[in-house]
């Protein structure tokens, strides 16, 4: 998110603003002997680290989805998003006002978002389950689908969410139940436990009901600053990194602190949060499509890699090239194999896929 500003107070950002990132998957190319030429992104040390989008949004407070605090808008630019990444100061240093604190329970953060949002969804469903004529049963699922489908929602979703009966069976309880299905499926969420590394965040971690990620947003700064002026050889997502020139006592004062937070966690954490972000809580499969051998159209070696949906096929990724690529192909090759791809055939993480046109 360069350009945005930065400071160690909070809602910094106040803005909501589009920003690219990267997520890290293996690199074919040592596999099959080549050295790739990524058309986006780059490759290092047989990691290929492909670009994604992230929406940076500023902070909620309670009452949002009343409209409290620029909430309306707020919320509603989550609707641009996938998945939620929420960035929680593991600390306690902060409450959920963005107040200074002394010992604030991070987790009270984690439960006001979710209900917040939540209720969000809420408003919307009671949207949709007025528009519901009772005297037709078989339009219930047709008349919220279509006030839920702006918020990534699907049909399949809506049916297994409102499986309990008609509206007026539906309890309050029961309606909160079926809203927080629908934002779980639609737009799952991670956190990202920042500032692992002050006094109280470990304890903090431990008490924690949901799975977070421990991380340090200030130390991997800090490590990419030192790798951008040559100070250290480091790779985003390694669990370690390398002193790569001379040092003050100062420096190396504060890179062996970075060390010991990196030994305890596995590294700072940060890129762990975008990996599993895409590849897990979305379950993303990089995908490599090639035309002639290994290349495309322009000869350059294994230039691109697209994260296709779950159960994506042949045709999907023929698709995600061109459509013109898709209306003309034949079948798929499996590159590490040779093997022929039907066009139904389900891709798998890491494929290099040839497709074959008429």
């Amino acid at each position: 998110m360069s350009g945005r500003e930065e400071a160690d107070y909070p809602f910094t950002t106040t803005e909501s603003s589009v920003g690219r990132a990267f997520v890290r998957v293996e690199d074919p190319g040592p596999d099959l002997g080549v050295e790739s030429q990524p058309n986006t992104g780059f490759v290092e040390d047989g990691i290929r680290f492909v670009p994604v989008d992230l929406v940076d949004i500023p902070g909620l407070v309670p009452g949002a989805h009343q409209g409290r605090g620029m909430g309306n808008q707020f919320l509603s630019d989550l609707n641009r998003a996938s998945a939620l990444i929420h960035v929680v100061d593991l600390s306690g240093t902060t409450d959920a006002e963005g107040n200074p604190a002394d010992d604030h329970d991070p987790g009270e953060d984690i439960e006001f978002l979710e209900r917040e949002i939540n209720r969000w969804y809420l408003e919307v469903l009671e949207r949709g389950l007025s528009d519901f004529d009772p005297r037709d049963d078989s339009a219930l699922v047709d008349a919220v689908t279509s006030r839920m489908r702006a918020l990534g929602v699907s049909e399949p979703q809506v049916q297994r969410a409102l499986d309990a009966g008609k509206p007026s069976e539906l309890s309050d309880a029961e309606r909160l139940s079926a809203a927080t299905e629908l934002r779980r499926a639609s737009k799952p969420m991670l956190v990202a436990a920042n500032k692992v590394d002050l006094d109280g965040a470990v304890d903090n971690l431990e008490e924690l009901d949901v799975e977070a990620v421990p991380c340090s947003a200030k130390a991997e700064h800090e490590l990419r600053k030192a790798a951008e002026s040559g100070k250290v050889s480091y790779l985003p997502g390694d669990s370690s990194f390398d002193i790569a020139a001379s040092l003050s006592a100062h420096q190396r004062s504060g890179l062996e602190e970075i060390t010991d937070l990196m030994e305890e966690f596995g590294g700072t954490g940060v890129q762990e949060v975008l990996d599993r972000a895409y590849l897990d809580l979305l379950g993303l499969v990089p995908v490599f499509p090639v035309r002639d051998g290994l290349e495309d159209g322009d000869g350059r070696t294994l230039p691109d890699c697209f994260l296709m949906p779950p159960e994506s096929t042949v045709e999907d990724l023929a698709e995600q090239v061109h459509s013109d690529v898709a209306e003309s192909m034949l079948h798929g090759v499996d590159c590490r194999t040779g093997r022929r791809l039907a066009v139904d055939a389900e891709l798998d993480a890491g494929d290099v896929v040839r497709i074959v046109t008429a």
